[in-house]
């Protein structure tokens, strides 16, 4: 019986160990940099391609949620339905330049 309840629990153990991880999910959340981001030549494009290359891409999980002219308020606004309904592990904020640019009557 207790030999049996061994084999079983091993036979667990090992399933487990085989079970592919999930992936981290990297979320960035920003202006039109951000926006621009998922464009061919923008760095989120870049950096899955050098994840395919690298045999990595099933251990990560990018997303862009960029609008341009977005500043800081504009981002509160949208968190919940940008970033929080995608369960990231990992969130990217890249804003501000909008509201140096408001601030000073520039843009």
């Amino acid at each position: 019986m207790i030999r049996k309840k061994l084999l079983v629990l091993f036979g667990v153990i090992a399933l487990c160990a085989f079970q592919a991880k999930k992936p981290v999910k990297i979320v960035f959340f920003g202006d039109s940099i951000t926006e621009y981001a998922v464009q061919p030549a923008g760095f989120i494009t870049l950096m899955q391609q050098r994840l395919k290359a690298e045999n990595k891409e099933s251990r990560f999980e990018l997303a862009g949620a960029g609008i341009g002219g977005n500043k800081i308020y504009d981002l509160y606004l949208r968190y919940e339905d940008d970033v929080l309904t995608k369960n990231p592990d990992v969130v990217v904020i890249w804003v501000g330049v909008n509201d140096v640019w408001h601030w000073y009557g520039l843009g």
